[in-house]
């Protein structure tokens, strides 16, 4: 089983890629990871980029300033680590790159069957106004 990050990023994205996802007139095909092993489904307008080597799925929507990006890691390398504790180390780390962070959540969500943790947070990087979907799944 693998744990898995998903997080789209800036002000604007959280809202725009609800608006996005409800407005649709036809879903874009889901994206598979090489491994075949998960999915997204993402709104139409991203396009991959390249914002991190650590992440398998990464993806920008330039007209709505949103970001996505999958990060996945193998649940061996994690002995003894549970959902929550994974969620709150990565989150703590992610933290450390916001100023003035609001946290909501935890969310207890089911994600393709799989148990998950989502926290937003919202605050300030470099001058501008982000806001992060912060989601692990076991």
């Amino acid at each position: 089983m693998k744990l898995l990050k998903v997080f789209p990023i800036s002000g604007a994205a959280i809202l725009s890629v609800v608006a996005s996802t409800a407005s649709a007139q036809s879903s874009p095909p889901p994206v598979i990871s090489i491994d075949s092993t998960y999915s997204v489904e993402l709104p139409a307008g991203f396009q991959p980029v390249l914002l991190n080597q650590q992440a398998q799925l990464q993806f920008v929507d330039t007209i709505a300033g949103a970001y996505f990006m999958a990060i996945v890691g193998p649940r061996a390398d994690l002995v003894g680590w549970s959902l929550t504790r994974h969620s709150m180390i990565t989150l703590a780390q992610l933290l450390t790159a916001v100023d003035n962070p609001e946290v909501t959540g935890p969310d207890r969500l089911e994600i393709g069957g799989d148990r998950a943790v989502q926290h937003v947070v919202e605050g300030v990087s470099q001058g501008t106004r982000i806001a992060y979907l912060h989601t692990t799944i076991e």
